[in-house]
């Protein structure tokens, strides 16, 4: 027998935590995972691994963040449980975990319906006619499978192969107005990207309808079917 089994044996309330015990090991593991989300450059960082699973140099690069502050908000996602890490080749890949998704998803909605200079933010950024009516995902998959609308995912091809709305194509924004030609202008497109806080759908909405398409911005991420799915 072990000498830690013997020890539980002699002592059956070894492994037994107080009252005080257990609130202080609970609000502080919150407390850690809260302080992870309490720099506003982190909380992209976590946005973007949570697309998918990305270098520190491409964090670096998307965020535009040195290679050492990248590195340190990874680590720190990491650390809170909300990143994961894996080797991929030469270089080491961080996306975020379940927790990570859920919690993200969780700000960004409670902010938005809640938080008076975020909501008044989006008001002024986005035109209330270049929004799509609020759809669930599955609805508009319908949609585009119908052949109702054209949907269509400007994030970069990475994030579409790693999880995309179903019936969406991929027209990475860095590539659209290349990539119009084989579109058809016959039906509405309706443009996603990273979700409601994301900026590039608005950029093709206004690159689409510059080109003579009805093209809407639909405010949803593949991010809140995978949290479904976790």
């Amino acid at each position: 027998m072990s000498k830690a089994k013997e020890k539980q044996k002699e002592d059956p309330e070894a492994e037994s935590l107080s009252p005080r015990a257990f609130k202080d090991i609970a609000y502080q593991e919150l407390a850690r995972m809260g302080g992870a989300l309490s720099d506003p450059r982190r909380l992209e960082v976590l946005d973007l691994i949570c697309q998918a699973a990305k270098s520190v140099e491409m964090v670096g690069q998307e965020a535009r963040l040195s290679m050492a502050a990248a590195s340190h908000h990874l680590r720190a996602l990491r650390e809170a449980g909300l990143a994961e890490s894996e080797k991929d080749g030469r270089f080491v890949r961080y996306h975020g975990t379940p927790a990570g998704r859920r919690l993200w998803l969780a700000l960004t909605s409670v902010g938005q319906d809640h938080v008076a200079r975020l909501r008044e933010a989006l008001r002024i950024f986005f035109d209330p006619s270049e929004e799509l009516e609020e759809l669930a995902p599955r609805v508009l998959a319908q949609k585009a499978r119908k052949g109702e609308i054209t949907l269509i995912d400007v994030r970069p091809s990475a994030e579409f192969e790693a999880g995309h709305l179903p019936g969406a194509i991929s027209m990475p924004l860095a590539d659209l107005e290349r990539t119009l030609a084989g579109l058809s202008s016959r039906r509405p497109v309706a443009a996603y990207c990273r979700g409601r806080l994301c900026v590039m759908s608005r950029e093709a909405v206004r690159i689409l309808r510059r080109r003579g398409y009805r093209a809407f911005r639909v405010g949803l991420s593949p991010l809140e079917l995978s949290v479904e799915e976790d």
